[in-house]
């Protein structure tokens, strides 16, 4: 389990028994003290993350502003990897120089065996990429046309090679919470239309079934 403390310190804590009880938290912050950037926010997911040829694996994102240290932008993206679950490295920041304040992150292994990344921006559109480790080598940067985002979080699995995305596709209001199922990374797909009052959202497959688990608004409008 990995978590962040005021959007500056990040921890890890390990439960072996589904989360009944947990180890005492281990602070993971200082691999990124000498990374070689400036940043003042840090922060992991939110979601799930993976396991990709034998590493633990999760989205990370930075924002970097002197004048103001709690903004969330401008922001850059990358992974973070372990061995051992004890042990944490930072992988390659992705698109800094090309994406509109990338910041939260969903990944998920392709039929390849390679990791694919969808990347929240401020185009509207998913930003995904892939890599052959996680970490480095992303390769194929773009804009997704058949990923419409309202500037949201979203979330990834995947199943026999098949990838399962959760995200609103409302470009203007966080809304029309959709699933969209492909097995070509997204050429083609099939959609799931799940709720129109929705916002962040987290899925997973298990034994033939799919499972979003999503937060709405909560007031005079349901």
């Amino acid at each position: 389990f990995l978590y962040c403390e005021n959007y500056r310190r990040l921890f890890h804590c390990v439960s072996t028994n589904s989360g009944n009880t947990w180890s005492d938290r281990v602070e993971i912050t200082q691999p990124f003290e000498n990374c070689g950037f400036y940043f003042s926010v840090l922060a992991v997911g939110p979601g799930h993350g993976i396991v990709h040829k034998g590493k633990l694996m999760t989205p990370i994102w930075f924002a970097a502003n002197p004048e103001d240290p709690k903004a969330h932008a401008p922001s850059f993206v990358s992974t973070l990897y372990s061995e051992d679950g004890i042990h944490w490295q930072l992988g390659e920041v992705l698109g800094r120089d090309i994406l509109i304040n990338g910041s939260e992150c969903a990944l998920a292994v392709t039929k390849e065996n390679k990791v694919l990344i969808s990347i929240r921006n401020e185009s509207k559109l998913r930003a995904l990429a892939v890599s052959p480790t996680g970490y480095n080598g992303w390769e194929n940067l773009h804009l997704e046309e058949n990923l419409p985002d309202p500037v949201c979080q979203g979330s990834m699995c995947y199943e026999n090679g098949t990838i399962y995305h959760s995200n609103c596709c409302n470009t203007e209001l966080r809304e029309d919470l959709t699933v969209k199922i492909s097995r070509d990374d997204f050429s083609t797909f099939e959609s799931i239309y799940v709720d129109k009052i929705a916002g962040y959202s987290d899925i997973a497959v298990k034994n033939g079934k799919l499972y979003v688990l999503y937060e709405q608004r909560w007031g005079s409008d349901g």
